[in-house]
């Protein structure tokens, strides 16, 4: 009877939904209407006081209860609407900011897209089948994982150059060269983590599979189902590093204005000129863009857990 209260009209569940909603359009408004340097500025302050916030609250919390925790949920609703609003203004009314950040996403999906392609399957055979050379291939895989950035897009670069094997596909300094280095970086992360996933629900499940009678193909299958929501992780974190990779796509790219300009490389040159306020709105975009991404694959992966 205690839950009944919150769907009376006007009682406090519809109270707590419409304040909510006030704050949200309080954020939309704010991120519309102030001036989009001041916005800038103004969305970094208000994260770092919503952070302090927050643990003011959360030490109330502790002593007040659920009336606080109601009013606690406030200042993130407003946050985030603010500067999604605010990003979504500074995006569409400044020039060549929107070829930009759909470039971006270009070419760190395309890039994980393809690096989960080749890693998937080859991190599921590694990990259902004990290779005689598996050990020696999981090392290699470990150390891949500390491949500098830097490191792999001169190699990419030497491959795509006049002098390199690859040189006559004309690849160095396009979008397709940049996918490349990137699919080199992502590769071996996504690989990894989908072989340990894949190798430690094999050994958890195999002697289950095994009682109940599955052949090999119904036991990788099994496997496989069981190490879903890990290979999921595995993209996640493969689009994170792809997304935010700056060395590799700066060589192999070479920030070519309207043609190989990223949001990170883009930062960089904001920085180097002094364009502070530029530099942390695409900052900002690049965070609501992970954001949007990581929730998305988020949901996807709990509907993957048994």
């Amino acid at each position: 009877m205690d839950g009944d209260r919150f769907l009376v009209p006007g009682g406090p569940g519809r109270k707590e939904m419409r304040t909510s909603l006030f704050f949200v359009a309080l954020g939309i408004v704010l991120g519309l209407v102030l001036p989009l340097d001041g916005a800038v500025v103004f969305g970094t302050v208000v994260l770092g006081t919503v952070v302090l916030i927050w643990v003011a609250f959360l030490l109330a919390w502790a002593t007040t209860g659920r009336r606080t925790r109601t009013r606690f949920r406030h200042s993130p609703l407003m946050t985030i609407a603010f500067l999604l609003a605010a990003t979504a203004r500074f995006v569409v009314t400044t020039a060549d900011l929107l070829q930009i950040t759909l470039l971006s996403l270009l070419v760190s999906g395309t890039s994980t897209v393809l690096a989960t392609l080749i890693a998937v399957p080859l991190g599921a055979l590694l990990g259902l089948h004990e290779l005689g050379s598996a050990r020696l291939l999981r090392n290699i895989l470990f150390t891949l994982y500390g491949l500098p950035p830097v490191l792999a897009g001169l190699l990419v670069f030497l491959a795509l150059s006049r002098g390199g094997p690859l040189g006559g596909l004309g690849l160095l300094y396009t979008p397709l060269g940049m996918v490349i280095a990137q699919v080199v970086i992502v590769t071996p992360i996504i690989l990894g983590i989908t072989t340990s996933v894949v190798s430690t629900v094999e050994r958890r499940v195999k002697e289950t599979a095994t009682v109940l009678g599955a052949d090999r193909y119904q036991l990788s299958v099994t496997v496989l189902r069981e190490a879903a929501a890990g290979v999921l992780t595995a993209v996640m974190v493969g689009f994170g590093r792809a997304i935010s990779e700056v060395g590799a796509v700066f060589i192999v790219g070479g920030h070519i204005e309207g043609q190989t300009q990223v949001l990170t490389t883009t930062i960089i040159t904001d920085v180097s000129q002094a364009e502070y306020t530029h530099a942390v709105a695409l900052g900002v975009i690049l965070l609501v863009i992970a954001g949007v991404i990581y929730s998305l694959l988020y949901r996807l992966q709990e509907r993957t857990l048994p």
